[in-house]
């Protein structure tokens, strides 16, 4: 049930996110905090969340940790470059991010 509230909570994060890629919007920080960390932070959030919600459930705890490490690969090659991503990676870094978010915030209105 968690993991479920914290993929709808982080939903809007997915769509300031899809907005920006799309040019629609130019949102590069949230309270002077870097629009890409907040997401990197999300995805992890999530993806705990997610640990959490199997180990409740006593279901699929193995593949939940392999899934979500997997999953939370990108904010692991986030904060291996420490926020200073080159060029070539940063666009497509927020696609990125705003998809895993977005999956798990539809995700979570699946009860």
């Amino acid at each position: 049930m968690i993991d479920k509230i914290v993929g709808i909570i982080f939903l809007p994060l997915s769509i300031i996110l899809f907005l920006n890629v799309f040019g629609i919007t130019q949102m590069d920080s949230i309270i002077g905090i870097d629009i890409l960390l907040i997401a990197a932070i999300a995805l992890i959030i999530i993806q705990a969340a997610n640990v959490m919600g199997a180990h409740w459930a006593k279901e699929h705890v193995k593949k939940s940790y392999f899934l979500c490490a997997v999953a939370a690969f990108p904010s692991i090659i986030y904060f291996a470059f420490l926020g200073a991503l080159p060029e070539a990676l940063f666009a497509p870094m927020q696609a990125i991010f705003a998809s895993f978010i977005f999956v798990e915030g539809i995700y979570g209105f699946y009860f």
